[in-house]
């Protein structure tokens, strides 16, 4: 039973420790700055790091920073009460009067302290609430852990794919899927190029949240959100449809639509649509074509033509229709989290209060 405790005492001291309080913040700041790169960075990606804040592993974290916080805070309490019950006269109070104990509180009143009697000793304390300080904030982070908890447990963060006039409740997460209780309907989406460069300048989704019989409109750019009943909605990406995308060429005379990666057979040739993107505000299309004789691919433009042996081609239009990329997260956590940090930031300020605390004994001359 001795061995017993003493693996207990152990265990409890480790838990309330600074040591094991500095190790877990570190790692929780280390992982919560990973993951908010990690969507951007493959490897990390790969690791499963960008859903760092959804996993099992980072709760345990947050756990067991939560018992180490509030076993230290425990363990600190026995010491603000010492503080806070007078013994250990530091002072001596000298009077000839026979009321002096009623003195003494008197003019340590009217110096605006907060007096405290026991026994025959009397303890006044400049700016009491400092010692309080520490307390607040280790509320404020419990505050903060909590919303985090909440956040991990109730929160979700994935991806939506919306083609073009339909609409999508499903969104896709890393490891399974979240229904909504409302849908979005991608009404539009357009998207802009630099001059002379195939690079995307803007792209955009307009379209309804469609509610029951509510039809809500809402417009959504890079960097700019929309929020419905607490889940956000940012522009991530986009992509073509290949069900719906092609461009309309006239070989030999005849005239065929050839959709987006969709092989399409004529006169003896294989035509491939690999990619569909724009240059100077002209469509461009990236094109393979397998002949007897051999096969070609390259770029070609709107109202460009190529002679391939046998074969003629001109690009005489194309046909987009896109799959807009919503990224979607919910974190019902984050009120939580605020107050916490306003908790915290109201603790800091008492730190500037200087904390004194003096210990009169009375002694009658």
């Amino acid at each position: 039973m001795v061995q017993i405790n003493k693996v207990i005492d152990k265990i409890y001291s480790f838990l309330k420790s600074l040591t094991l309080a500095v190790i877990l913040l570190s790692l929780i700041a280390f992982f919560s700055a990973v993951g908010t790169i990690a969507g951007n960075v493959k490897f990390l990606k790969d690791l499963g790091l960008d859903n760092v804040y959804y996993s099992k592993w980072f709760l345990l974290l947050i756990v067991l920073f939560v018992v180490n916080l509030v076993l230290c805070t425990l363990s600190m309490i026995p010491v603000t009460i010492a503080l806070f019950s007078p013994s250990a006269p530091n002072k001596t109070y000298k009077s000839k009067k026979e009321n002096a104990k009623e003195h003494l509180i008197a003019l340590l009143k009217s110096k605006k302290l907060y007096v405290q009697e026991k026994d025959n000793l009397i303890a006044a304390y400049r700016y009491p609430v400092r010692k309080f300080a520490v307390y607040g904030i280790h509320f404020g982070i419990l505050i903060i852990a909590f919303g985090a908890l909440v956040g991990s447990i109730w929160g979700f963060r994935g991806i939506m794919e919306i083609p073009q006039d339909q609409s999508s409740s499903i969104i896709i997460t890393r490891n399974n899927y979240v229904s909504l209780p409302f849908a979005i309907y991608n009404k539009n989406f357009t998207v802009s190029f630099y001059k002379d460069k195939n690079i995307p300048s803007e792209y955009k989704t307009t379209g309804y949240i469609l509610d029951n019989n509510q039809k809500i409109p809402f417009t959504t750019t890079v960097n700019h959100p929309f929020v419905y009943k607490g889940v956000w909605f940012y522009q991530a990406s986009y992509q073509l449809n290949p069900h719906k995308s092609f461009i309309a060429l006239n070989i030999n005379g005849t005239d065929k639509n050839l959709y987006l990666h969709k092989p399409l057979l004529f006169d003896d040739a294989q035509f491939y649509l690999a990619n569909l993107s724009y240059y100077n505000s002209k469509p461009i299309a990236l094109l393979y074509v397998e002949l007897p004789q051999g096969s070609a691919s390259g770029w070609i433009k709107l109202g460009d033509s190529a002679n391939l042996g046998p074969i003629n081609i001109a690009f005489s239009s194309a046909e987009e229709s896109y799959i807009t990329v919503l990224s979607v997260a919910k974190d019902p956590g984050s009120t939580i989290v605020i107050l916490g940090f306003l908790a915290v930031i109201a603790s800091l300020l008492l730190i500037f209060f200087k904390f004194r605390r003096r210990v009169y004994r009375i002694k009658k001359l």
